[in-house]
């Protein structure tokens, strides 16, 4: 079954190359036969040999997020009670740790979720990348229009941050600032910035990667749902052939359904739903503060870190919350045509047929009122935020 576009197999492609660069997805492509699949690169040590040097690379990237989450939460704590917080601490320094702290952290559980799930996600990565859809089909969608405009903006921010540092390399949220004056040398500054660019970078990689597989399952599917919906209002009824290629059809979504909950609907999706939330939120707090205090000028280009990241982020969290929509209505919206036809009801199928859906955790589902939700807090947290401080 056709399902993902050609172009959105690409994004997920370059993002798994580039972290076969930055050792950040225990993913590897191999060659088997005619075809490419990829392959976990995980392996148990053993007696006669060691673990890989990817997996041990790996582990050192995931011991960098960790160290980088940790840092930056220590110098928040540390920015907030001991430095006198707002007053007396800048707010572009404030704002970024602070995202920092929340950005590393929630990095290093992306990968150990990736890890411990790691067959499930190789079997939804290889799904999607061995079911492409035809070349020549185009899907009109708002998902595609707005990835032009996300990448840019994601990867912007590793460059403001290195921005960042130069021009404020003693700031609450730089390593540089502690170093012993006998280490703060030439190299070692460049080094640093080399750093401070790849971090960010990776971390956005290992987010984008997530968002890319999960919006072409949802996103994709759900508009395949509702084409095949109107297909069937045009096809006859007593056409028992196609009846049966279409209920089969579903019964494999069905399937696939289950996989893709066992990698997102558990965890991620509620975390990054959550996360999101207070991270766009503490964003557009500190772009409207910046721009109050005159910081937000050509001039200063770092201060673009957080209007870039509100507009990435934003853009996340709307096709996170919508491309669940589009699945259940889909999906609902099918189930709803076959009932009216004959034939599906002389086959009995449709009875055992249930709507696809996005959930959150145990508790709901993404549904037509969840993105207009998501933005009524975003927008509630961010005025309390303005008001607070």
């Amino acid at each position: 079954m056709n399902i993902v576009p050609q172009k959105s197999i690409k994004l997920v492609q370059r993002s798994v190359k580039f972290s076969m660069i930055c050792k950040t997805l225990p993913f590897q492509r191999v060659k088997v036969g005619n075809s490419l699949i990829y392959k976990t690169c995980i392996r148990y040590p053993s007696l006669n040999g060691g673990a890989p040097i990817r997996m041990f690379l790996c582990w050192i990237n995931l011991l960098f997020q960790l160290f980088g989450g940790s840092f930056s939460t220590y110098r928040m704590i540390w920015a907030l009670f001991y430095l006198g917080g707002f007053e007396h601490v800048p707010i572009l320094d404030l704002g970024f740790v602070t995202y920092q702290s929340v950005g590393f952290g929630i990095g290093a559980i992306f990968l150990v979720t990736i890890w411990c799930k790691h067959d499930e996600y190789l079997a939804f990565l290889n799904f999607l990348v061995m079911n492409p859809a035809q070349g020549g089909e185009k899907l009109h969608d708002t998902f595609s229009k707005m990835i032009p405009w996300l990448i840019p903006a994601a990867y912007g921010q590793s460059l403001c941050n290195v921005l960042l540092f130069v021009g404020r390399s003693n700031g609450v949220e730089y390593i540089w600032g502690l170093l012993d004056p006998a280490w703060q040398t030439g190299r070692i500054f460049v080094l640093h910035m080399l750093y401070e660019f790849l971090i960010p970078m990776n971390s956005w990689n290992l987010v984008l990667f997530i968002f890319f597989t999960y919006s072409c399952y949802t996103h994709y599917l759900g508009v395949r749902l509702k084409n095949l919906g109107k297909i069937c209002q045009i096809l006859p009824s007593s056409n028992f052939k196609a009846c049966r290629t279409y209920s089969s059809s579903y019964r494999h979504l069905q399937i696939v359904d289950k996989l893709y909950h066992s990698c997102y609907g558990a965890y991620m999706i509620p975390l990054s739903n959550s996360v999101l939330l207070f991270i766009v939120s503490w964003m557009s707090f500190s772009t409207f503060k910046l721009s109050k205090n005159g910081v937000l000028t050509v001039s200063q280009p770092s201060s673009f870190i957080f209007p870039l990241g509100t507009f990435a982020l934003s853009i996340m969290a709307f096709c996170i919350n919508s491309e669940g929509q589009l699945l259940f209505e889909g999906s609902t919206y099918l189930l709803t045509e076959w009932k009216k036809c004959r034939m599906m009801k002389k086959m009995r199928i449709v009875q055992s047929f249930a709507p696809l859906k996005a959930h959150i955790g145990n508790l709901y589902f993404l549904k037509r009122s969840s993105p207009l939700t998501f933005m009524s807090n975003t927008v509630g947290l961010t005025i309390n935020l303005l008001l607070t401080f």
